[in-house]
């Protein structure tokens, strides 16, 4: 059961899962981006940052373990639209006037944290809403966004960060 290639991509569920995962993944890969400046702005000494992003990965790991222990128990629209809220979180936890380590540690934590579990909660979300008929060709056409994503932050970036 499912959706055909052609119907999947006319489908409202389709267009989307593939906007939200083409605008998450920008300001992801954007937030990233600019993360060290924003450290470095606020105080913190460059050599501590790196460590702060370093964790990142770390993060992002435990969000998606995290996700694989609640993805099936809590409804995936609303579990992914507090995925995708979570970063504006660490926004305003960075725009906190602070030069402490601990507290950048935690928002940034925050951020990986949900950066990791969201791509385990489009994948859900997909095979709930797609069906099985053909999610293969429409999950890939949904990785399209966030490779098209992963190809417009770095130009972007660039572009706003100060010189």
């Amino acid at each position: 059961t499912g959706y055909t290639v052609l119907d999947g991509i006319r489908s409202a569920h389709f267009i989307k899962i593939v906007a939200s995962i083409f605008i998450s993944n920008l300001f992801n890969y954007f937030f990233s981006f600019h993360l060290l400046p924003i450290m470095d702005w606020a105080g913190i000494a460059h050599d501590t940052g790196v460590d702060i992003l370093s964790s990142l990965g770390l993060s992002m790991i435990a969000g998606t373990m995290i996700y694989g222990l609640i993805g099936d128990r809590i409804t995936p629209r609303v579990l992914t639209a507090v995925l995708v809220s979570i970063p504006t979180l660490t926004c305003v936890l960075l725009l906190y006037p602070t030069g402490s380590a601990l507290e950048r540690l935690a928002a940034v934590s925050m951020f990986g944290l949900s950066a990791g579990a969201q791509m385990a909660s489009y994948m859900n979300l997909s095979t709930r809403y797609y069906g099985m008929r053909s999610f293969g060709t429409l999950s890939s056409l949904s990785g399209i966004a966030s490779a098209l994503a992963t190809a417009v932050a770095p130009p972007s970036a660039r572009r706003t960060t100060p010189t």
